[in-house]
């Protein structure tokens, strides 16, 4: 029996906010590429303005599930208006009820993690998904090199 990453998710509402960063195009054969994606970033070392430099973010947008196609940005949740590096993509991502599933666990479990978000808590009463991008998010106690610090998975439900 496997042991669930997550207890549970913490529902809020959240405001409208922005996102800016790298995005590149993935399939669910391809998505093992995407920590190469992270290290490109980091490793370019462009950021823009945001509310908290030590805060990063993973956004899985315009999924098509007829080809399983995605779009991934790493970035941070920008200032509104800030100046932004050549290449980066803006995402705007509408205020809603959010369901979020907050671990301690390495980096490692995110697959499982994606898995348990996906087969046991949507669709229940209290995770009933609606429209919108899926967000990775990166505390400043999140550790790149090690993968140590934790990290949550939020989820747009109704």
């Amino acid at each position: 029996m496997t042991k669930n990453i997550f207890s549970g998710p913490n529902l809020v509402e959240m405001p409208s906010c922005e996102f800016a960063g790298t995005a590149r195009r993935y399939d669910m054969r391809s998505r093992g590429e995407i920590p190469a994606q992270w290290d490109a970033y980091n490793d370019a070392g462009l950021r823009a303005a945001s509310s908290d430099p030590h805060e990063y973010f993973g956004l899985v947008f315009n999924f098509d599930e007829a080809t399983g196609t995605f779009d991934y940005m790493c970035g941070q949740l920008i200032l509104k208006g800030s100046p932004l590096p050549v290449g980066f993509k803006t995402l705007l991502v509408p205020g809603g009820n959010w369901a979020k599933f907050s671990t301690s666990a390495h980096i490692s479990t995110m697959q499982s993690a994606w898995a348990e978000v996906m087969g046991q808590w949507l669709g229940q009463p209290e995770c009933i998904p609606r429209e919108g991008p899926s967000i990775e998010y990166y505390p400043s106690s999140f550790n790149g090199r090690t993968g140590d610090g934790g990290y949550e998975i939020w989820m747009p439900v109704a």
